[in-house]
């Protein structure tokens, strides 16, 4: 309840939290009573602190996005007052480790910290350029999408095919969209697979064929045609691609939205939010059901975002799962402590 009331407009942000403290109370989540002359960082502290003590889990955690307009605000409390944050990459239910554990969690005697137990497993060793923010509706119409979108996603697909990796262009963004997609009603239900081909072969096409200059904007029709195209070449018939490829297109706009692609020191591919760095740890903290990025900073550490991760963080070098191996640690004491500002 309390996430949902970010994407709304409010006069002061603090009505944020205390617009709903009334129904948050009926439910047994007794926030402090609402007090104006509170500052923001301590009111939105308040309301997460409440938020997990009162669930006993973590989830509020996967909203966080590493970025704030506010100073002072702990990297583990979400900032209620931007109403366009960036999507989360990954729902609590992408990951299956660690289902049945409990999360451990501790707050500081002054509350500004929370302690969590985890097992640090990668590191990112560089990124790409972010993609821009996802316009409104109203801001396209009649005018379309800017071309940098398509340039961006090119930028992408160069980079990585320079440095071949396991895992396939095709594979990574089938696998990113594909829970969302059978969410959403499509109309012929094609594949992920299949989508995610023909929208990579429909963006390279943008760069055949000249169409990528500075200031240059596109429509969907430009790219359900190039999509078709291809497909049809493949033999596919042509209604089939070109009634998904725009929702799709729509999806992967909407995932993409102000997130970068990175690639880990053990070399899986990865995307999470525009503020993560390079150097940035991968942790799995216990109960928390999404690889988190972390920031080391001094004896502390900082919470950037949550970040999707192809294959579960398979690991290569043996062929054994990390999650796996995390399953038998984080039921035991052999955990990390991360002291979280």
């Amino acid at each position: 309840m309390l996430l949902r009331t970010q994407h709304l407009d409010a006069t002061d942000p603090k009505d944020k939290i205390f617009a709903v403290h009334g129904l948050l109370s009926q439910l047994g989540a007794h926030l402090p009573d609402p007090d104006y002359s509170k500052s923001i960082q301590l009111v939105y502290q308040e309301a997460a602190t409440v938020a997990i003590n009162h669930d006993n889990r973590l989830h509020i955690l996967a909203s966080l996005t590493g970025e704030s307009g506010i100073e002072g605000l702990p990297s583990w409390v979400p900032d209620w007052s931007c109403n366009r944050p960036i999507s989360e990459i990954a729902s609590w239910d992408d990951y299956n480790v660690k289902r049945a554990t409990k999360p451990w969690f501790k707050f500081s005697a002054d509350g500004k910290r929370l302690k969590l137990w985890g097992a640090e497993v990668d590191k990112i060793e560089e990124h790409s350029i972010p993609f821009v923010a996802r316009y409104n509706f109203h801001d396209v119409v009649g005018h379309g999408y800017p071309i940098r979108e398509i340039r961006i996603l090119q930028r992408w697909f160069e980079r990585l095919e320079e440095d071949p990796h396991p895992t396939s262009l095709v594979e990574f963004f089938s696998g990113l969209s594909e829970k969302p997609w059978t969410r959403m009603k499509s109309q012929f239900n094609l594949s992920t697979d299949v989508l995610s081909k023909y929208w990579i072969k429909a963006i390279k096409r943008f760069k055949k064929d000249g169409w990528t200059y500075n200031g240059a904007r596109y429509i969907d029709a430009d790219l359900r045609w190039r999509a078709t195209e291809s497909a049809m070449n493949d033999g596919m018939k042509e209604k089939h691609v070109r009634g998904d490829i725009t929702p799709f297109h729509d999806l992967m706009r909407t995932l993409l939205d102000r997130k970068v692609m990175f690639v880990t020191k053990r070399g899986h591919l990865g995307i999470a939010s525009q503020a993560i760095q390079d150097d940035d740890r991968i942790v799995f903290f216990r109960g928390v059901s999404l690889p988190m990025v972390v920031r080391q900073v001094k004896s502390k550490w900082r919470l950037v975002a949550p970040a999707y991760i192809h294959n579960g963080m398979e690991d290569i070098s043996n062929s054994e799962t990390i999650l796996n191996k995390l399953q038998a640690l984080l039921v035991t004491d052999q955990v990390q402590k991360f002291d979280i500002v």
